[in-house]
């Protein structure tokens, strides 16, 4: 993860994508909880927009994930 900060802003972006993908294929348990929450919040949202919402947050947590690593790592000078 310390080799984050060589990557340009796009590269984060599409790692940190990749990363959403892959949890979210193993992480099933954590698909569910995420399933049920979304089913509570939102009653009238198809199947598809539900899934299409759980995708989109596992991408933004991948996302983010990466992007904390940028902020740890990266040089406290400007």
């Amino acid at each position: 993860m310390r080799l984050v900060i060589f990557l340009p802003l796009a590269g984060i972006e599409f790692c940190g994508m990749l990363m959403g993908k892959l949890l979210y294929v193993i992480l099933p348990a954590r698909r569910r909880i995420a399933e049920i929450n979304l089913r509570i919040a939102f009653p009238e949202a198809s199947d598809q927009e539900i899934e299409r919402l759980i995708k989109s947050c596992f991408k933004n947590m991948g996302i983010g994930g990466f992007e904390q690593a940028l902020n740890w790592w990266q040089s406290d000078r400007l």
